[in-house]
């Protein structure tokens, strides 16, 4: 089943990060020219565009975008990965003309570089690096967020108001954010570890898995994603 659908599966049984540690060389010319890159507002909106291509619209769309976007662990990883790429992919010489490119005439260098280095974010979005699995934690946590926010939605329709996702709302749902990642972590990895990867590409599930992933929190062997929604009420 897809990232999304195993936060929906919690989320709709009602059961109301790992730390990443990077090991980045500072001097590297492709460490310096990943962090150049990643603070450009075109590659961060073209990436944001990117994983909301991924979601299925609606809240779900809004709230993913928003979380990607001020979630530092993700950007981290971004740097991270898109430095190992460029170190891979550039000779040393032209990777370190890069370099300089980029902190000489940041805007001049991107409209040059710009396909390449968006092809590359692509890669990270969709093969195994720790990009993805961020951008996967990400993805659960909305499938279980998401439901709540529409159910909120319409209560506020109900007395003839709205509710729009912002980042002013996703800021005060800050105290509850951890826990939902830690969970949604701890779902994805014992997935693998059980059924193997291919169980997050899929856009279902069989019984097995879904009795396996809701008994994973029933049993306490993953944290209850709700229960600081619980605790503060």
């Amino acid at each position: 089943m897809s990232f999304l659908r195993i936060g929906i599966l919690v989320m709709t049984a009602a059961l109301l990060d790992p730390i990443v540690a990077f090991a980045e060389n500072p001097s590297s010319d492709g460490t310096v020219l990943a962090a150049r890159v990643t603070e450009l507002t075109p590659f961060r909106s073209a990436v944001l565009e990117a994983v909301g291509s991924q979601l299925p619209g609606g809240t779900a769309t809004e709230l993913g975008t928003i979380l990607v976007d001020r979630d530092e662990l993700f950007w981290a990883s971004v740097r991270s990965d898109l430095a190992v790429l460029l170190e891979e992919r550039m000779p040393p010489k032209a990777l370190e003309a890069a370099s300089t490119r980029f902190i000489q005439d940041a805007g001049g260098a991107w409209e040059g570089d710009a396909t390449t280095l968006l092809a590359m974010a692509h890669e990270l979005l969709t093969s195994d690096t720790d990009t993805r699995w961020r951008l996967a934690t990400v993805s659960c946590s909305v499938g279980i967020l998401a439901p709540q926010i529409d159910r909120a939605r319409e209560r506020a329709a109900a007395a003839g108001k709205t509710l729009e996702v912002t980042p002013e709302l996703v800021a005060a749902m800050e105290p509850g954010l951890g826990p939902v990642f830690t969970s949604c972590r701890c779902l994805m990895e014992s997935a693998v570890d059980r059924f193997g990867a291919a169980i997050l590409e899929s856009s279902s599930a069989t019984a097995e898995q879904e009795a396996h992933i809701l008994d994973l929190i029933a049993t306490g062997q993953c944290p209850d994603p709700m229960a600081a929604w619980r605790s503060s009420r």
